[in-house]
């Protein structure tokens, strides 16, 4: 036995290696660290003694929720694992993770406001109205999907129609639903009328409005026809287009007018046509026939009444000085009817005592049995020639 040099005798030692050294015996075996003195043990850097005396690895600051099984390295329990930003922490774990939520226990997932347990065992957003055609990517957030969009009054997705959905409703990606009075016509709604608009428009459900130059129809007690619109100007004529008239038999437009007025065949000169073929003549004029003549208040004698008693001459024939009403005409025979009467156009009758010789249209004085040599100057006067007396026989 290795004793001290003193002789005093302590706790056991022995020799170890070659025999030459007495080192310290510990009855209980210094795990972790080596035997310095008779049962005491010195622990290894990293280890410290516990209360029985044991060396145990050392982890500063603790070991939470974990052992510390290695010097500053600890070993979660069952249900916990390291916290990554610190690996002395052991943090609860969730198999199945815990998404938008905290791990608070082994396998107990709290979520975060505005999750909620999904099937899957972690957290998924809650939308407090259902997205519909898409999906709640947040709380109260939907994310739509192709062909549809946010409704402007919720947070749902709801169709979209890429032109509007003008009286309708849009219930499928470019699809409108018409409200009631309404058809499709391609992919927009336009009113219904049931196809009885006549020169008119369907600008509501069953309703008509007439197109430019048209106005409704009075006679058309549904409303639905329109019919040419000429203004009122249009009388005694049928309106057959847009500010088109086309005029009834007897009836004309002039053209100073556009409206159709009575006409009167050859014209009524000297008077209005009042009605088809009737002329109402104008004061002064009278009717014969169709026509309007010049009226005179006397007769014309050998002349026509051109004018408002006014009498023209008919040809060979000139105003009677005579007649103070400038009616009556007497025959001309110009200025060579002398000792004569003018009984017609250059027909002029001799008075007796006075004849027309072949060589001349004037009337002569007439000596009966002759005049020779000499020159009947007055009916059965003659004057002799010189160097000759008249015959007393």
């Amino acid at each position: 036995d290795c004793q001290l040099s003193n002789q005093q005798s302590y706790t056991r030692y022995e020799l170890r290696g070659r025999g030459k050294d007495c080192e310290p015996i510990c009855n209980v075996y210094c795990e972790n660290g080596y035997c310095h003195a008779p049962n005491q043990c010195t622990c290894n850097k990293g280890y410290v003694r516990d209360h029985n005396e044991r060396c145990i690895p050392n982890c500063p600051g603790g070991c939470l929720n974990g052992d510390c099984t290695s010097p500053n390295f600890c070993t979660c329990i069952a249900g916990y694992k390291k916290k990554s930003s610190a690996s002395n922490v052991c943090v609860p774990y969730c198999s199945s993770g815990c998404y938008n939520g905290d791990c608070t226990a082994p396998e107990v997932c709290i979520c975060h406001a505005g999750y909620m347990k999904s099937s899957y065992g972690g957290c998924e957003p809650v939308c407090s109205v259902p997205c519909g055609a898409g999906d709640c990517v947040a709380p109260e957030v939907c994310q739509c999907k192709s062909g549809y969009t946010k409704s402007p009054n919720s947070i749902a997705c709801v169709p979209k129609c890429s032109g509007g959905c003008t009286n309708g409703f849009c219930t499928a990606p470019n699809y409108c639903q018409c409200n009631s009075g309404y058809i499709r016509l391609g992919n927009k709604c336009i009113p219904d009328c049931n196809g009885r608009c006549v020169n008119a428009d369907c600008t509501s459900p069953n309703i008509c409005t007439c197109r430019k130059g048209y106005k409704k129809d009075p006679t058309d007690i549904i409303g639905t026809r329109c019919i040419a619109d000429c203004g009122s100007w249009c009388i005694n004529g049928d309106c057959i287009g847009p500010n088109n008239c086309k005029c009834r038999p007897g009836y004309a437009k002039q053209s100073n007018s556009k409206a159709c007025l009575p006409s009167c065949q050859g014209g009524c000169d000297y008077g209005t046509c009042i009605a088809p073929n009737q002329c109402h003549c104008d004061p002064g004029y009278t009717k014969i026939g169709l026509k309007c003549v010049p009226s005179c208040n006397n007769p014309c004698i050998n002349g026509n009444c051109t004018a408002r008693n006014v009498c023209t001459c008919h040809k060979g024939y000139k105003k009677d000085p005579t007649d103070m009403t400038g009616t009556r005409c007497i025959p001309n025979c110009g200025s060579w009817c002398i000792n004569g009467d003018c009984i017609g156009p250059d027909n002029c009758k001799c008075r007796p005592g006075y004849a027309m010789p072949s060589y001349s249209k004037a009337c002569l004085p007439s000596c009966q049995g002759g005049c020779s040599h000499g020159t009947c100057f007055a009916p059965n006067q003659c004057h002799c020639d010189y160097g000759y007396n008249q015959s007393r026989a």
